[in-house]
């Protein structure tokens, strides 16, 4: 479990509005695994999902967000830290690929999860665009 702010938030959200993790899975186009898991605190949203759990829990998108930055502790002191590190595409010496591993362990492990999960939403999201864009070419 890593997102416990977030989850609790969730949570409270919900029983506040008198709905269950089913209703409110299937209002989010989500299984009610799915679901639960956001709650258990397991996984994070995707940016798409983050939007629809805001629109059924009736709260802007930036209190869920916010949840997150405060779960993966993105701190003042870690912003100083990542800005005095060696920018992401600062390759005068190093490839993309160096630079960028540099940086990423230079975050604590919420927040590499909280990367990695961005970038498995967002390959996911590249590859139903893709699909999409395929079958309206047929």
């Amino acid at each position: 479990m890593y997102s416990i702010y977030f989850s609790e938030l969730l949570k409270h959200k919900r029983s506040a509005l008198n709905i269950s993790q089913s209703q409110a899975a299937k209002l989010c186009y989500l299984s009610k695994a799915s679901y639960n898991h956001l709650e258990q605190g397991i996984r994070l949203p995707s940016l798409e999902t983050l939007i629809r759990l805001s629109h059924v829990l009736k709260t802007e998108p930036s209190e869920l967000l916010d949840a997150i930055m405060h779960d993966i502790d993105l701190s003042q002191d870690t912003i100083g830290i990542l800005e005095e590190s060696t920018p992401l595409y600062s390759t005068k010496n190093k490839s993309f690929e160096d630079s960028f591993e540099d940086s990423f362990e230079q975050l604590n492990m919420f927040q590499q999860k909280a990367v990695l999960d961005i970038m498995d939403s967002l390959i996911s999201t590249n590859s139903i665009n893709v699909n999409k864009d395929l079958g309206d070419n047929n």
